[in-house]
């Protein structure tokens, strides 16, 4: 509590008897007060409340309300409300001041003469029954907004009272404006139905005789004439000693859902009607493998008893039509099959044991986007199939009729022509020649696949008519797919039979001749199968020949390549040689005068040295493939360490793996004891060495060295340019390179000799690469020598 004692004049004692009365409680209290003298100066100022916006009760003596609305922000109704006190009359107002929002009570105040000496004002902190009220109202107003977008309306009713109260939702359910129901239980039934009325009032009743939640349905009558169906859900409170003092509840229209349940009754007797007239048999079975629904054709086309038909379970009446088809198994594979697919479709044709023939169609039963059960369709095409089979018996016979006569006519000059084309030394040419000659004569298309050396084969050609090369296309495009009897290839592409006739020359087989039908097998004559035989036995020869000639040609080729790639190896070094040589000779014919002529000597000398090395490796390499062709390699086996010839073998590459700024690491645990001949085994370490630093574009190279098992492992590894997929295969074969030698140089013989040394010594040599990450080489070799 504060007081001013200023100049302004002591407060009267009765101040002092009223501040002393008050000052504790409002300590406890959101709320503060304080008195003003007539010129609305405060003189005491007691209270809490402003200390929660940062106002001390000092900071207010002696200021005058003008200054604090000036000062303090506080609304101009807090100083018109004093100035009416100081004219006899009690004011309130509202506040909000820093975020908190004040109750002001200002009231006229007068001394023991009962003369006007001032004003009394108390404030009180609303801020937080304000923000409950505005919560309260908040709620209520979602709650209204709820009931309006659920179209659900609640109500209360007092009995005792007979005080009804609906929401503003369900007045709108009654064709009401808010406020238009007179609030009484005899008010309400005046809104139901009269055809309803007596019902609801039983049911009313009832719940309170018996209280619990209780619910109904009545229809009521707006005051348009409009008639709408409510459904009622309620509960009858209770008090202590279990009589009703409340029954409380919710309403909503479902009109419309009726409406739209008897649309759909309607919509069903009229499918129902549907089913019933159609010829085909109809079942729809719900997702739990009951019959949803059926028509008696249905019944009828299966011969199903009447009892299994009422039970409803699908797996039982599967059970029981098993034993009339054919097929017993796979018609109840695909059954199951659809039954795991729920959004497939199918369409297949049913071949029964008495010699009936249905065509099924099943297609998934929706309601709305949802997938309900499934409905199975069947028509019975019986006598249908029978006359389509006639009549495609009697197409058959007449089309193959036809065939043989155009065959008979044809067969001499199909040899002649095919002998002719079959001379060239064009095998794709000639044989698609000799394929097309077959078409459309006696095959729809003809395939020819030769063998390769690894035991494969090559579609070589393919023989269609001219306006299917989309045919040609895909069978070329699938080469790996053979073409017979069981061909998928055959089935996707529609045709029904094929007959292969081997191509042989000298009693091996050289590749296949494929005649492929559209229709059905037909038995071809005698003169047919010479004639086939004969033009079989011509391609084989003209693949031979073909054969030959190519291996020539590749020899040819091979050889040309080496003897070019051999003479730029050899010039090479032969000119670094001679080169050297003419310094020597120029070196010697001049006086040596310093050291610096010494040291050139020696580097040429070196050079020479280095360039004789590289030609006696060239042609060792040579002599080694003669050898290894021959069969006159001869290993001397001794015992000897693994790890320590790698390690001599990657010192000796010091100045190799120097010049190439290579990293050259050796890998092993400990030492690995074998029988091998060091000279050779050397030989292969160096040649796979030599590779991984010249293709290791600087990259560190890794040698390993382990054992496994009764076998030893080395590893070189370089992270280089890599191997293609389509070189790998073939990079171990004599003069077989995987880069081009403009880039870099070797015969290409480092790696066939290498593993044809590993596999002397009875072990192998293998490779894995991936282009531009770098390659694996590895060998493994018997630690026991081999026998």
């Amino acid at each position: 509590m504060q007081l001013d004692q200023e100049a302004h004049g002591s407060p009267p004692g009765r101040f002092e008897s009223a501040v002393t009365a008050i000052a504790g409680a409002l300590d406890q209290l959101p709320a503060a007060a304080w008195a003003t003298d007539r010129q609305l100066r405060i003189r005491f100022c007691l209270g809490r409340a402003l200390e929660r916006v940062g106002v001390r009760s000092s900071d207010l003596l002696g200021r005058t309300v003008d200054e604090l609305v000036q000062d303090q922000g506080h609304a101009s109704e807090l100083l018109e409300a004093h100035r009416r006190a100081l004219e006899g009359e009690l004011r309130r107002c509202e506040c909000s001041f820093r975020g908190r929002v004040f109750e002001v009570q200002v009231g006229p105040f007068r001394d023991e003469a009962g003369e006007l000496a001032g004003c009394l004002a108390a404030l009180l902190d609303v801020t937080e029954r304000k923000a409950a009220e505005e919560a309260s109202r908040t709620a209520a107003r979602r709650m209204a907004e709820a009931e309006r977008v659920a179209g659900v309306g609640s109500w209360e009713w007092d009995p005792h009272a007979n005080r009804v109260v609906w929401t503003e939702e369900l007045h709108r359910l009654h064709g009401l404006r808010p406020g238009e129901f007179a609030g009484t239980y005899e008010a309400f039934l005046e809104r139901v139905h009269p055809d309803d009325r007596e019902s609801v009032g039983r049911g009313v009743a009832q719940a309170l005789e018996r209280p619990g939640p209780f619910s109904f349905e009545h229809r009521t009558a707006w005051p348009d004439g409009t008639v709408r169906i409510l459904s009622v859900r309620g509960d009858v409170l209770c008090d202590s000693e279990g009589r009703p003092v409340r029954m409380i509840g919710a309403c909503h229209d479902i009109t419309d859902r009726r409406k739209a349940e008897q649309a759909r009754e309607r919509a069903l007797s009229l499918l129902q009607a549907t089913l019933e007239s159609t010829a085909d048999g109809i079942l729809v079975v719900d997702r739990q493998g009951k019959f949803a629904s059926y028509n008696e054709q249905f019944a009828t086309m299966w011969r199903i008893p009447r009892e299994i038909l009422l039970a409803g379970d699908d797996a039982r009446a599967l059970d029981y039509v098993l034993s009339q088809l054919v097929d017993p198994q796979g018609f109840l594979r695909k059954v199951q099959q659809l039954y795991g697919e729920p959004e497939a479709e199918s369409f297949d044709v049913l071949r029964f044991g008495d010699g009936r023939v249905f065509e099924r169609l099943s297609k998934p039963q929706r309601t709305g986007r949802e997938i309900a059960g499934r409905v199975w369709s069947f028509r019975d095409v019986t006598e249908r199939r029978r006359v389509e089979a006639e009549r495609d018996r009697l197409l058959i016979a007449e089309r193959e009729s036809r065939l043989a006569t155009e065959q008979a006519a044809d067969r001499s000059t199909l040899l002649a022509d095919a002998s002719r084309l079959l001379a060239s030394l064009d095998l794709e040419g000639a044989l698609s020649g000799a394929a097309c000659l077959l078409v459309p004569r006696f095959a729809d298309w003809c395939v020819v696949d030769i063998a390769e050396v690894d035991g494969g084969s090559r579609r070589l050609t393919v023989g269609v008519e001219p306006g299917k090369k989309d045919l040609a296309q895909q069978l070329e495009q699938r080469p790996e797919e053979p073409i017979g009897p069981r061909s998928e290839l055959v089935r996707e592409i529609g045709h029904r039979s094929s007959r292969a006739v081997p191509l042989a020359v000298g009693g091996r087989k050289v590749g296949t001749l494929t005649l492929v039908l559209a229709g059905e097998e037909r038995a071809l004559g005698p003169e047919d199968l010479a004639m086939l035989q004969d033009l079989a036995g011509r391609t084989a020869l003209a693949a031979e020949n073909a054969r030959l000639y190519r291996r020539l040609q590749e020899a040819l080729r091979a050889r040309d390549e080496f003897l070019s790639i051999a003479s730029h190896e050899l010039r090479t070094p032969l000119s670094s040689l001679y080169l050297a040589v003419q310094a020597l000779a120029r070196s010697e014919a001049e006086p040596r005068t310093s050291a610096g002529g010494a040291l050139s000597s020696r580097r040429l000398l070196a050079t020479v040295q280095r360039q004789a090395r590289r030609l006696e490796k060239l042609i060792d390499e040579m002599l080694d493939v003669t050898r290894l062709q021959a069969g006159r390699v001869d290993l001397e086996s001794e015992e000897l360490d693994l790890v320590e010839l790698a390690r001599e073998v990657v010192a000796r590459f010091e100045p190799e793996a120097e010049a190439a700024h290579t990293e050259v690491r050796i890998l092993a645990r400990e030492a690995v004891v074998g029988q091998w001949d060091r000279s050779r085994l050397d030989q292969v370490i160096s040649n796979l060495l030599s590779n991984a630093i010249r293709y290791g574009e600087k990259k560190p190279v890794d040698v390993s060295v382990e054992r496994w098992g009764d076998r030893a492992v080395l590893q070189v590894v370089d992270r280089g340019i890599g191997i293609s997929p389509e070189r790998l295969p073939y990079i171990f074969d004599r003069f077989e390179r995987a880069v081009s030698p403009r880039h870099y140089g070797g015969l290409g013989l480092g790696l066939y000799i290498a593993s044809r040394l590993a596999s002397r010594m009875g072990g192998s040599l293998a490779a894995r690469s991936e282009l531009g990450k770098g390659s694996t080489f590895t060998v493994e070799l018997p630690i026991a020598r081999a026998q």
